[in-house]
């Protein structure tokens, strides 16, 4: 994955296909989920990633922090991003 790489673009691709590699992984779609909103940390690194334009990108990025978390129910960050990101 590219997330350091400073292409924001190149790094939500590569969380696509994370995604569509193993989609029953939550993380993957809780980090998908988050930078497409612009909103991506790892490692305590903050990823400078623009805010995805139009409703779309927003609707996927709910759909994905939603997905993420039925899939990992037990974890609190994926949790609370979905409660804030549904808002």
């Amino acid at each position: 994955m590219r997330p350091f790489t400073n292409e924001p673009e190149k790094a939500i691709e590569d969380f696509k296909k994370a995604v569509e590699l193993d989609p029953l992984n939550g993380r993957y779609h809780y980090l998908l989920s988050r930078s497409l909103t612009g909103a991506l940390t790892l490692g305590g690194f903050a990823i400078d990633i623009q805010k995805a334009a139009g409703q779309a990108a927003s609707d996927e990025a709910k759909l994905h922090a939603g997905l993420a978390s039925e899939l990992e129910p037990e974890n609190d960050r994926i949790r609370e991003w979905y409660e804030r990101i549904s808002k």
